[in-house]
């Protein structure tokens, strides 16, 4: 299971597409705030990956991601960004975060590496 937390609706459909056509399940998120409600319900799956885009109303995906990785710390977990510049030493690369960030992918995607990314993690 991957899960999608971006706050455009058509990155969003756009992965889950592409990680259908991978063979593996999504299930998307409008906001980090709504995927951490969903962390507290008993319905809540744990995925494999999560597929986080950085900048988003209300949390970060850099925000999001120690939650995540407090709880359930083998979920591998990526970053997206249609704008490097987001990639701040304290986001993307900082010593407190890389063992929280597995990978950033920059918007528009290469699908090719991101398939081979799904497929390895």
């Amino acid at each position: 299971m991957i899960h999608i937390i971006d706050d455009e609706m058509l990155i969003r459909e756009l992965l889950s597409k592409a990680v259908s056509h991978m063979g593996k399940q999504a299930q998307s998120f409008d906001s980090a705030t709504r995927y951490l409600q969903y962390m507290q319900e008993e319905a809540y799956i744990q995925p494999s990956i999560i597929l986080s885009d950085i900048n988003m109303p209300e949390m970060t995906g850099c925000a999001l991601a120690p939650l995540v990785k407090q709880q359930y710390p083998d979920t591998t977990f990526a970053l997206m960004t249609g704008n490097p510049e987001q990639c701040t030493p304290h986001c993307c690369h900082g010593q407190k975060n890389d063992a929280l960030i597995d990978r950033t992918f920059y918007k528009p995607f290469n699908l090719k590496e991101l398939s081979e990314f799904i497929h390895n993690n």
